[in-house]
């Protein structure tokens, strides 16, 4: 997330707050405003033994939460502790020391603030380190953002050969350091580095030229040997006789210097809202030119293939689910939204069970199986009720931009995955029944903003049908609904708002269900791929085509770093425009929509996929006239003579335009062509990055 938009662009806003919904009990908007939010400890029951969940158990039915507490703390309540990873140092140092490389410093303006976000800490170390520039761009490609998990350590490592022993340090803790070692497997160890890991802050860990005696006794210091350069004041390790003593062959750890400068208070924090005056800049810099080409194979190109077998794909998983439910939360939908309650089908629908009242996500939760896969459709709105309520979240949670498409964790110690259908099936539920030939029930009136939260208090069940009527469109279907459903009525003019709502609630997850469940079995029949391993029609789809193309071809190759940056650049996405960029009025004429539609699958069907690893051209290379001579003719498959290029991919110089276009093939990207104020499609001589086709193209009919 960019917080510097919102701190930029909304006036008087001069702080943000982030909560994790996982270490907060039924956190409200109040308790955030009072700044009193109250962390959820961390209790896992399956670490206990039986004879402990037996006592357990027996002190929840006392209700005495005193008591509960107790237990827990007797019996080594474990914290929240967060993944460590790779963040810039939060802190400005206040001692007139350089510490600039560890990526820590003492003020900040628009140079520091480039060093401290241009790269991830732990690139930052290697950099330091002195680690080559080629395997420094490959570790920047595996990173790609400025924190990562730990895990990312051991990829590195066998990527690049490089060993790290990383030593963790903790500043506000009872425990000791730690040392994590990476070792290369699969190959032999070029060398090995040492780094700190402080505050999710990696530096690389080596002796500095320094005393803590010095950072301890620095105001006094100052006072009686002002005069004295500070590189020599900083060898000071002891006073005698009122005189101080230097060394200059003193030397100290990195985690002593930092562990010291801590206790005295030398770290000021960071204010973010000054940070991002300075590094907004960063997220909108210009594209950068490419220096060199060049690039190393091994750490840019991976030759397309399977990897391991079924067999051991599964041994790889965190778990492999044994029990699939599809669910649907009912909500109040007036203030803050609350569910109250959830209805859910096994996966044969052998299980359909509804649970009512404002606990029923934890009722849930605790009815689920190990290893449960648990569908919602629209898991974004959905996973606000569950979230909070779960022990622990496993791995990184999958999200793209807005959309929740799946989170994997634990509640009690027993597995769960939570998965977005919407994400596999993109439409609503409504038009399931049409898509899959189901059956549909009865037609849905439900007065949705009567179930508001000050009815449904208590988990009332008792709803006023006069009232209710109030919000729904279609009263004569609403009260013929009330009389079908079992029980529903319970006198003249009440009904059963859990029943109801229920009815409703169960079909539309019988409707998700079913649809689901025939869209898995055709395309398991079909491609003989498990829905439920993936989790969008994206990744289906990638598959499909791994399995069918990329695999059985034998020289496609998965591309990274410079090519890949390279090449991606030619893609200009899909444009939406006005003939000449104007706005169109015409009371005599009709104007036409020109939307064009199934625009991917006709590439697909009419298009190639380039063989073998991209080649950097040279530089006699470099003209149109080169370029298009030895291009491959459309037909042509394999080289002949002259025309040995496949395809190319290169930044070009628009000079003269021959014919003006009202949708022209131009794209001029303001980020390539900063000096230039126009839409990005138009008649303008502009740079470019191109693939053949699009120069082709741009030369035919421009």
């Amino acid at each position: 997330m960019h917080y510097d938009f919102f701190l930029t662009n909304i006036k008087n806003l001069t702080e943000i707050k982030m909560y994790d919904l996982t270490e907060y009990e039924g956190l409200t908007m109040s308790d955030v405003k009072k700044g009193k939010p109250k962390k959820r400890p961390y209790r896992d029951e399956s670490t206990l033994t039986n004879d402990q969940k037996a006592i357990l158990e027996a002190l929840k039915q006392t209700g005495n939460p005193a008591l509960i507490e107790s237990f827990w703390k007797d019996n080594g309540e474990k914290k929240f502790y967060k993944k460590r990873s790779g963040q810039f140092w939060k802190y400005l140092c206040t001692l007139p020391i350089n510490l600039e490389r560890y990526q820590i410093f003492n003020e900040l303006n628009k140079r520091t603030a480039t060093l401290m976000t241009e790269d991830n800490c732990f690139v930052y170390a290697c950099i330091q380190a002195g680690v080559n520039e080629e395997t420094i761009d490959h570790m920047r490609e595996v990173i790609r953002v400025r924190d990562f998990p730990q895990s990312k350590v051991q990829e590195i490592s066998d990527a690049t050969g490089i060993a790290f022993n990383v030593t963790i340090g903790y500043f506000n803790d009872s425990r000791h350091n730690e040392i994590k070692r990476y070792i290369p497997k699969e190959c032999k160890t070029v060398r090995t580095i040492d780094l700190l890991l402080v505050e999710d802050h990696y530096m690389l860990n080596e002796r500095l030229p320094m005393t803590t005696y010095f950072v301890r006794n620095y105001k006094e210091i100052l006072k009686a040997c002002g005069g004295m350069n500070i590189e020599k004041q900083m060898k000071i390790y002891t006073k005698r006789e009122d005189k101080y003593v230097v060394r200059m062959d003193r030397t100290t750890p990195l985690w002593d210097v930092m562990k010291t400068l801590w206790e005295c208070k030398y770290f000021e924090p960071i204010s973010y809202r000054e940070l991002f005056t300075y590094t907004t800049d960063l997220y909108k810099q210009n594209l950068a030119p490419f220096k060199d080409l060049t690039y190393t194979p091994k750490y840019c190109v991976q030759l397309k293939k399977k990897a391991e077998s079924k067999e051991v794909n599964k041994n790889k998983c965190k778990f492999i689910p044994e029990h699939v439910f599809f669910a649907d939360f009912e909500c109040s939908t007036d203030g803050f939204h609350k569910a109250f309650n959830i209805c859910y089908d096994s996966e044969d629908g052998s299980v359909s069970e509804s649970i009512w009242g404002q606990n029923c996500a934890t009722e849930f939760l605790e009815r689920l199986p190990d290893k449960s896969l648990i569908y919602f459709h629209n898991l974004s709105y959905d996973i606000n009720f569950i979230l909070r309520h779960m022990t622990e979240v496993k791995g990184t949670p999958i999200i793209k931009g807005s959309r929740t498409m799946q989170i994997t964790g634990l509640y009690k110690g027993r597995a769960i995955i939570i998965k977005d259908s919407y994400s596999v099936i993109n439409k609503k539920l409504k038009l399931f029944p049409a898509m899959f030939n189901l059956q549909t029930g009865p037609k849905e009136v439900f007065p949705y903003n009567y179930y508001s939260s000050t009815l449904l208090a208590n988990d009332n069940r008792t709803g006023v049908i006069s009232e209710a009527c109030k919000f729904v469109k279609d009263i004569e279907t609403f009260m013929k609904n009330i009389d079908s459903i079992k029980g529903c009525r319970i006198d003249e003019n009440h009904f059963d708002l859990e029943k109801y709502s229920t009815f409703y609630c169960k079909q539309d997850v019988r409707i998700l269900r079913e649809g689901f469940v025939k869209f898995r079995n055709d395309i398991l029949k079909e491609f003989d791929l498990n829905v439920y391993d993936y989790v969008s029609i994206c990744s289906i789809a990638n598959k499909l085509f791994e399995n069918r193309v990329y695999f059985p071809n034998g020289n496609l190759y998965d591309l990274s770093n410079k090519p890949r940056e390279f090449i991606s650049r030619c893609i200009q996405g899909g444009r939406c425009m006005l003939s000449d960029n104007m706005k169109q009025k015409s009371e005599k004429k009709l104007i036409a929509d020109f939307d064009a539609v199934s625009l991917y699958p006709s590439a697909i069907a009419r298009l190639y996929t380039l063989e073998g690893i991209p080649k950097v051209m040279k530089k006699e290379m470099l003209s149109t006239e080169y370029l298009m001579r030895h291009l491959f003719d459309d037909d042509q498959k394999e080289p002949i003579g002259e025309k040995f290029m496949s395809g190319f991919f290169v930044l070009i110089k628009i000079t003269e335009i021959g014919i003006h276009r009202h949708f022209p093939l131009i794209v001029c990207n303001p980020e390539l062509n900063p000096e230039l104020n126009v839409p990005r499609s138009s008649n303008t001589c502009c740079l470019m990055y191109v693939d053949h086709i699009t120069l082709q193209d741009l030369i035919k009919y421009q």
